[in-house]
């Protein structure tokens, strides 16, 4: 039920909370059960497994952070070779359901905490390709985090400036209307 002001809230996307989770799913059980799927097979789990955390990369980036959290980010690089980050949040997203957040949100900083222990791991058993591996999933993973937190950051900024100018705005036509008020009130008291 919706209250005053606020629109009725649309239920869960769950095939697309299914799309975010997946992919990182995917690439995680297949690194940690390697060894039954391809018989230890380095090159083949470690293509795999990059490829699904590009997937992943991608579709958390384009599709599933717009659609879930309606924010969307990219970096561009100038022609000095500058970058520049560019965040995008969706006026119809504002209002975002509870499940879609927290899926979002707990997959997004999951998944790297758990390649970033599977890496330690690699580091203190001293299994140096099976760490290069998990470094480039961690580094996949990572780069949607750095990005959809400094896109809140964009996007929460952006709203309070909005709000700050409304306020003014309204304010200011409430001072002047208390003013407005308080003169004629005034001009009354002198008159009588």
């Amino acid at each position: 039920m919706a209250s005053a002001g606020m629109p009725e809230s649309r239920p869960p996307q769950r095939k697309v909370c299914a799309a975010h989770v997946g992919f990182k799913a995917a690439a995680l059980l297949l690194y940690i059960f390697s060894g039954l799927f391809f018989s230890s097979e380095y090159v083949v789990t470690f293509v795999a497994v990059v490829l699904l955390s590009a997937l992943d990369l991608w579709t958390v980036k384009n599709v599933t952070g717009r659609l879930l959290v309606g924010l969307r980010w990219w970096n561009e690089i100038d022609a000095e070779g500058v970058s520049h980050w560019r965040f995008e949040s969706f006026e119809e997203q504002r209002f975002v359901h509870p499940t879609d957040s927290n899926v979002f949100w707990l997959t997004l900083f999951t998944a790297p905490a758990i390649w970033l222990l599977l890496a330690i791991g690699c580091m203190l058993t001293i299994k140096v390709q099976w760490l290069l591996l998990t470094v480039v999933a961690l580094g996949m993973n990572g780069i949607n985090v750095v990005g959809y937190i400094k896109c809140k950051k964009d996007a929460r900024k952006k709203l309070q400036a909005l709000g700050g100018s409304m306020a003014q705005e309204y304010g200011g036509r409430l001072l002047a209307r208390g003013m407005q008020m308080w003169s004629k009130s005034a001009a009354t008291r002198s008159a009588g």
